[in-house]
């Protein structure tokens, strides 16, 4: 029998504000989330991609449009997605939420709001969180990434608001904020940079990033 959600909660939980305690102590870790997480079919999985297609290539009207303005090919890359399953088997094909992250990519492509793949159960309403806040400073020459703020009940060695972070799962945070941009559909390069670090747009794990006091 595993053991309970209070057994396995982090610590600070038990300190964070009564409204959102009970919430956060019935998370779990992302790894563990995500090893069984989803139940599609290979069928299933080439039904879906199907349906992208008619969908982009068939009813998509700005298709040539944004073809031409962001030099992507969703439709190749959705019938190069759509092989791959016809070379696996229920044993070798890869977790579910990779099959997701690809068509998400596709759809991101073509940076239209209007244009949405939303994820099914069960990552529908699910969101990988970490225990702080980063924000983007332009007070300066180059724009600064700082932790505001940190989740009552959670402390760590040097750690805490005010800190500058350079790095991101040991890729500069520069880097890793501007590849974590092309995640969502700004319509254009304006919007990206707007995005970027919002609504928790940086890639959620549970590893804190290297940093240095600013």
């Amino acid at each position: 029998m595993g053991r309970s959600t209070a057994e396995t909660a982090p610590e600070y939980l038990s300190l964070t504000a009564e409204p959102v305690r009970e919430h956060l102590a019935a998370a779990t870790q992302l790894e563990t989330f995500l090893t069984g997480a989803g139940t599609l079919t290979l069928d299933q999985r080439m039904l879906l991609v199907d349906q992208a297609l008619v969908l982009l290539e068939q009813n998509y009207v700005h298709l040539p449009l944004k073809i031409s303005m962001h030099a992507v090919n969703p439709v190749q890359r959705l019938r190069l997605i759509r092989r791959q399953p016809e070379q696996q088997t229920a044993a070798t094909m890869p977790p579910e939420w990779i099959f997701h992250a690809e068509l998400s990519k596709v759809f991101h492509s073509v940076r239209d709001l209007h244009t949405n793949y939303q994820l099914p159960a069960p990552f529908a309403g699910k969101i990988a969180f970490l225990p702080f806040l980063v924000e983007e400073s332009t007070d300066g020459p180059e724009p600064r990434f700082l932790i505001t703020r940190v989740v009552q009940g959670f402390s760590a060695p040097t750690f805490a608001p005010g800190v500058e972070v350079t790095h991101w799962n040991g890729v500069p945070i520069e880097q890793a904020v501007e590849l974590n941009a092309a995640r969502f559909a700004g319509g254009n390069a304006a919007a990206q940079p707007g995005r970027r670090v919002a609504d928790g747009a940086l890639p959620s794990r549970p590893i804190c990033p290297r940093s240095r006091n600013g």
